[in-house]
């Protein structure tokens, strides 16, 4: 997130937009509202961490629309102490991205 402030910072014409994105469990309504959350925790954090003008920057939900992993598949690790840990994909579709305007 520093390097996105620094860029603001460096560029006080550009306007950013911050989409959030959400997996797909629970319903789709309820990840809509996750996903906007997302987006707007980062923009609290570009504006209280880096003082950036909250005018410049603007929020948007894509919920569970477009991900980036199929959550279907599962992927197994194996700890350093011997355990193996299995997981789904979804937390790579937890994301936001930004869009310079």
């Amino acid at each position: 997130m520093a390097s996105v402030a620094a860029l603001l910072q460096a560029n006080p014409s550009y306007r950013l937009k911050v989409i959030g994105y959400a997996d797909s469990v629970g319903n789709s309504e309820n990840n809509n509202k996750i996903a906007l959350r997302r987006a707007n925790a980062v923009i609290d954090a570009l504006v209280n961490m880096f003082s950036i003008d909250a005018s410049r920057l603007s929020a948007e939900s894509k919920g569970e629309d477009a991900p980036l992993a199929n959550e279907s598949v599962k992927v197994s690790e194996t700890t350093s102490d011997g355990q193996v840990i299995s997981n789904n994909l979804s937390r790579m579709n937890r994301r936001v991205e930004f869009v310079i305007k």
